[in-house]
Formats: C-alpha cells, sequence, structure tokens
C-alpha cells in the first residue's frame, strides 16, 4: 500500500514536471514571436509618427482663434468683476452676463457690440482681453 502511494505521488510529480516544461515551451516560443514582430511593427509605428510630424510643419493649419469673423456671431460675455469692466472700458453696473453680438475681429479677439441691460448701456467693445466672450450656438 506505502508502495503504490510513493507511485502515486511520483507521478504525480512527474506530471507537473512536464506541465510546468510545456508552459515553459509555450512561453518562449511566444516571447520569441513577439520578439520578432516587435522590430517590423516598432518601425512602421515610428515611420507613421515622424510622417505625422512632418506633415503638420510642412501644411500648418491656421488655428481655429485666428478665424476671422465675417459676419455677426451671437455671444454672451460675462464680465467677471467691476476692474475687468473698468480695463474693457464699461461701467461698473455692468458686471455679469451681457448678451451682444461679435461683429468683427478673430474668434480670440473679437469686437463685441452689447445690449443694454437695466443700467449698463449697449456698448462697442474692442478690447475683449479682460472679458469671458462665447458663442452662442444658432438656431
Amino acid at each position: 500500500m506505502a508502495a503504490l502511494g510513493e507511485l502515486i505521488a511520483d507521478l504525480e510529480r512527474r506530471i507537473g514536471a512536464v506541465s510546468d516544461a510545456a508552459e515553459r515551451f509555450e512561453t518562449t516560443n511566444r516571447f520569441t514571436h513577439l520578439k520578432r514582430q516587435f522590430l517590423p511593427h516598432g518601425v512602421v509605428f515610428l515611420i507613421g509618427i515622424f510622417a505625422f510630424a512632418w506633415l503638420t510643419l510642412l501644411y500648418p493649419q491656421r488655428l481655429i482663434g485666428d478665424a476671422k469673423i465675417t459676419a455677426p456671431v451671437q455671444v454672451e460675455v460675462t464680465v467677471p468683476s467691476e476692474s475687468a469692466a473698468t480695463r474693457s472700458g464699461l461701467e461698473k453696473e455692468c458686471v455679469g452676463t451681457l448678451t451682444g453680438a461679435a461683429v468683427g475681429g478673430t474668434l480670440d479677439e473679437p469686437v463685441v457690440v452689447t445690449r443694454p441691460k437695466g443700467q449698463c448701456p449697449a456698448h462697442e467693445l474692442d478690447d475683449t482681453q479682460h472679458l469671458v466672450v462665447v458663442p452662442l450656438p444658432s438656431k
């Protein structure tokens, strides 16, 4: 009986060793395949990166902020503080949100005509650097 137990233990040990060897063999094959595939795919990836960089240098596109305003665009102007209002040529009563239209300039630096609101009269704003100007979606 003891010999049978030793035989079973020996067979289980050998089966484990065969299983470990098979896993090592499979892992080695997969790693070798990965190493072989890495160089060509890596080269293709790098060529793509360099081609993209080269094309962007070759054909620079103007940024959307440089786009000229050619037709009136409805905007919402937020005047965050009294100092921002003063710097932009507005009265302190104009602090808050105003509506109007961007009639010139660029999307980064629009020329805005505001609508009167309460005690704040209509203005034409050339310097909107200290204000937040957001285009409204057209209907």
